[in-house]
């Protein structure tokens, strides 16, 4: 029989591990449901919506004890946060603080300060997970598997839609997290020199409103060029690799590997219908869980690193 342990406070909390493992999850958007969703196919898994008892003291000053309460009375092993990203920060760093097991969602933060805390609280055994989706495709992993960084010379990635609109932050933070994330996985290094081009179309001064048109240079002439945004004419995520030596780039568009260098065709069908990605980051969390330690993911450091490129940029506005 398994048991893992907790050391919430000053107390140590030991908790037999039975076959099923109970996950708050705060936030009831469209992501949460999301996660409810995906929980149905993972036997071992049960979801437990604990969003109106956090919520009802979020402002307050014991949130802290709120959360251990929760924790405790629902017999939980972790978290998912699937709020807002004005909202998400202090639950975050209030879980972190009770170093309990987290699922968080991209962006982690859009202050700065935010960034800085969330940083602070992390460690090597802290088990958090973030949702960058393309680090949990098995398409993504197979293709990494496939080329080493060094080869890769260039990447392009045009990632919009027409929207989301927000008043509280703008659209480089919507758009941005998963565009820069593949960027940091793939040439496995930060850039030297982050460039803003203008705004797409042109409108002035209108962050929340807007494309944004962006360059990253690494090293040994290495680049990446995305346009991000909310002012596309329809949705489009398109990603396209190029690697030294090969005539045409590998293509991943709508989270699908094209190219028959690296994945023969059958494959390539294989990967339109395995796991979804946010079925794999549960199981991998739930197996960090069992372990009692963090795995290595690098979720993490790629949210770190992108969200800090996403501040960098909005000051040269």
């Amino acid at each position: 029989m398994e048991f893992q342990g907790f050391l919430i406070g000053q107390r140590l909390i030991i908790r037999e591990m039975h076959d099923q493992i109970n996950i708050g999850l705060i936030g009831k958007g469209n992501w949460g449901k999301n996660y409810l969703a995906t929980a149905e196919r993972i036997c071992d898994l049960k979801i437990i919506n604990v969003t109106l008892s956090i919520k009802r003291s979020f402002n307050s000053s014991n949130l802290g004890s709120v959360v251990q309460q929760v924790f405790q009375k629902n017999k939980l092993s972790g978290f998912i946060i699937a709020t807002s990203p004005l909202h998400q920060p202090r639950i975050l760093t209030t879980i972190l603080e009770l170093k309990i097991p987290v699922i968080v969602e991209k962006p982690l933060c859009v202050r700065e300060a935010d960034l800085k805390k969330i940083k602070m609280l992390c460690s090597k055994n802290t088990i958090i997970f973030v949702n960058h989706f393309h680090l949990f495709l098995n398409s993504f992993q197979q293709l990494e598997k496939k080329i080493r960084s060094d080869d890769i010379t260039k990447i392009y990635i045009q990632d919009g839609n027409d929207g989301p609109f927000r008043k509280e932050f703008s659209s480089l933070f919507d758009w941005g997290p998963h565009g820069v994330g593949v960027c940091l996985k793939l040439m496995n290094e930060f850039p030297y020199k982050i460039e803003h081009y203008k705004l797409l179309p042109k409108i002035g001064k209108d962050i929340l409103h807007s494309n944004w048109k962006i360059k990253m240079s690494f090293s040994s002439n290495r680049t990446c060029f995305l346009i991000i945004g909310n002012k596309f004419k329809k949705k489009k995520r398109t990603i396209k690799v190029f690697i030294r030596g090969k005539m045409r780039p590998i293509i991943i568009r709508d989270n699908i590997v094209h190219d028959t260098t690296f994945l023969i065709q059958k494959a390539e069908e294989k990967t339109r219908h395995e796991a979804l990605p946010m079925e794999i980051l549960l199981q991998d969390f739930l197996s960090s869980i069992k372990k009692g330690i963090s795995q290595g993911d690098k979720s993490l450091e790629i949210a770190l690193e992108s969200t800090k490129i996403l501040l960098e940029l909005e000051k040269i506005i």
